[in-house]
């Protein structure tokens, strides 16, 4: 519907056109595009039930309430509390009260052994070795000294050794094969020449004048020449 009005101000000629059927023209032209890209295709209509596709029926059944879940994470606030309730450290807080000279000293609620922050018995422990582990799977020897750099509580090597021993990523792709034993020393002649060997390891051969010398190894007591 158009409609023309003669502004009485300007004396201009002006055209009014409803903007409905401006999107309805746009509408129609989209929809018969988008028809003639999904002519190409033959499709197959099938119905698929509700619990055998869950995706798209929990979509379809969304509860507006959902389920909220209340946690609550003891802070580093507790920590002063942890350690009085961990047997170990308590008799270390007691010595510190009676102000005799220690290895350990409190800063600001935290039980220090040098440079290590003391952690007492709570999971904070297994979480640690769990980062420190999870680094690069370096073992045990690796993880303990990843943790006594910066960590201590007294059963740290007992834990560490328990948690690689059952980490079942490591045990799996850990070589059967040990380290093999040390090298078995030859007897001690008891005179000169008496035993000759060779080294079998490196042959060290000399070009001189177009020969070949060979080394041999002579051993006569303790010493060798």
């Amino acid at each position: 519907m158009e409609e023309d009005l003669v502004d009485g101000d300007t004396g201009a000629l002006l055209m009014v056109q409803r903007l409905c059927s401006a999107l309805q023209q746009f509408d129609e032209d989209d929809t018969r595009n988008e028809g003639q890209d999904v002519e190409q295709f033959t499709f197959a209509l099938k119905h698929k039930a509700g619990t055998s596709n869950r995706v798209v029926d929990a979509l379809s059944r969304r509860h507006n309430l959902l389920s909220t879940m209340a946690l609550t994470v003891p802070g580093f606030d507790s920590f002063r509390e942890m350690l009085e309730a961990d047997s170990y450290f308590a008799a270390v807080l007691a010595v510190l009260q009676t102000g005799e000279k220690s290895d350990y000293l409190m800063v600001k609620g935290f039980l220090f052994r040098g440079n290590q922050l003391c952690i007492p018995n709570c999971s904070l422990r297994l979480q640690i070795v769990k980062e420190l582990h999870g680094e690069g799977h370096v073992g045990r020897d690796r993880t303990l000294q990843l943790i006594r750099a910066s960590y201590f509580w007294p059963t740290i090597r007992k834990e560490v050794e328990r948690y690689v021993e059952r980490y079942r990523v490591c045990q799996m792709s850990k070589g059967k094969a040990t380290n093999a034993g040390l090298y078995m020393p030859l007897p001690i002649p008891t005179q000169p020449w008496t035993e000759v060997s060779t080294n079998p390891l490196w042959w060290y051969q000399i070009a001189y004048a177009l020969h070949l010398v060979q080394f041999l190894l002579m051993k006569y007591g303790l010493g060798k020449f």
